[in-house]
């Protein structure tokens, strides 16, 4: 998730270049943006198998729809990347629609049991700098904590600001 995002199309470039991934990047964004299309058709000539469905993960019908097509396309689903992007606005609506698209998300692919559940977050979270931004960061870590007691593969990798991290992506 957040595929087409500054995380997500990082991400993606990584996996491309290092195991020539298959990938299916859902976002809530078109991947009509010039810059976008680039990159993805950089990735599909460097050898990804690249797929984007648009869509709002907070959506469970549109989710289901997704996983759907992984289930008929791919043999197995071998791991879920949440590197999706939400604004830090300081709305509970917003923490809300994180939370609830973490919860969806896990819900939804449970069935297909994915090798690997990656969650990001931030550092500000981590640093306790903005009060709901923190909160974001408690759930993901008590989602990844649960996951793994559950025995699913999880890890929580906490990401640098957005500022920092958009910096990172442009360097490259």
């Amino acid at each position: 998730t957040g595929g087409l995002g500054h995380k997500g199309l990082a991400l993606a470039e990584h996996l491309v270049y290092r195991y020539r991934a298959r990938l299916l990047l859902l976002d809530r964004a078109a991947a009509a943006i010039p810059a976008v299309e680039a990159t993805l058709n950089r990735l599909r000539e460097a050898g990804g198998d690249i797929q984007h469905i648009p869509l709002e993960l907070a959506d469970e019908a549109a989710l289901s729809h997704a996983l759907h097509v992984i289930a008929r396309s791919h043999a197995h689903l071998d791991g879920v990347i949440h590197a999706a992007e939400w604004p830090c606005d300081g709305t509970w609506q917003t923490l809300r629609a994180a939370i609830r698209a973490s919860v969806c998300l896990y819900q939804q692919t449970r069935a297909l049991q994915p090798d690997l559940f990656v969650l990001f977050s931030s550092l500000p979270g981590m640093t306790a700098v903005q009060g709901l931004e923190a909160a974001a960061k408690g759930f993901v870590s008590g989602l990844t904590d649960w996951l793994t007691a559950q025995g699913q593969a999880a890890l929580e990798v906490i990401w640098g600001t957005w500022r920092t991290a958009q910096a990172d992506v442009d360097a490259r």
